[in-house]
């Protein structure tokens, strides 16, 4: 086993962010991740990492929280829906002090290889400010990407990407599928499909649907199907006036 999850409940002022959600994974295996906006799938990807948070008087609290491994050592990146960087510090320094972050040193031949690979060996000594929005989420990726994580989590990773980022991120999930464990969050039904092995669905909170990939393309021929057919409706669509 890999990493298992076991009634994970986030509540905020009493209310149930997300609920009682249960869920395992092996090594080589990539959930997919969706739901509608506001269904808690932000919410989740932090619970794993162990980054919720208090907020003024909100009083934010993880409850039940239960995720265990056969080591209980697992180590996880986070790729966030808007990069968090060090705008003032070059990319290099980005890389250098995210490894420093995660007890990492004298890795320059691993940050090397990382920013090759992801293309930003000409921005290297430019300041993390001055990148244009797909460069951010290259870098953010890049950062994620250190220390060889066994577990990545990706919060709508496309978003900003061009389609040569596009490409790279998709060669980089195809390659650390094989013997890491990912979690694909994204609209992008299609990347979905072609990527990962499992689906989990939230709605409200709440999982609607854990399954395998095969399973969940047999019931309902696609993803956009099993979204359309579980959470909207055709009633739904039918109010819409114009």
């Amino acid at each position: 086993m890999g990493l298992q999850a076991n009634n994970i409940t986030v509540c905020h002022n009493e209310i149930n962010i997300i609920k009682d959600i249960s869920f395992s994974l092996e090594f080589g295996q990539v959930l997919g991740l969706i739901g509608p906006n506001g269904c808690g799938k932000s919410t989740l990807m932090k619970a794993l990492i162990g980054s919720v948070s208090k907020s003024g008087e909100s009083n934010l609290v993880l409850m039940n929280r239960d995720i265990v491994n056969k080591d209980n050592e697992l180590s996880f990146g986070f790729v966030p829906e808007e990069p968090i960087l060090y705008d003032y510090l070059s990319v290099l320094k980005n890389f250098e002090l995210s490894s420093v972050s995660k007890g990492i040193y004298d890795n320059l031949n691993e940050i090397q290889n990382l920013i090759k690979i992801l293309r930003l060996e000409h921005l290297a000594i430019r300041k993390a400010r001055s990148l244009s929005q797909g460069e951010k989420k290259r870098l953010a990726i890049g950062l994620a990407l250190v220390g060889n994580p066994d577990v990545m989590i990706l919060d709508e990773p496309h978003n900003g990407l061009d389609i040569d980022g596009m490409a790279i991120l998709k060669s980089i999930i195809k390659i650390k599928s094989k013997d890491h464990i990912i979690i694909l969050c994204s609209h992008y039904f299609g990347e979905i499909e072609s990527l990962c092995t499992h689906i989990l669905a939230l709605n409200e909170g709440r999982v609607i649907v854990n399954d395998s990939m095969e399973s969940v393309l047999e019931q309902h021929q696609s993803i956009e199907n099993l979204f359309n057919n579980q959470i909207y409706t055709l009633a739904y669509e039918a109010n819409f006036t114009f």
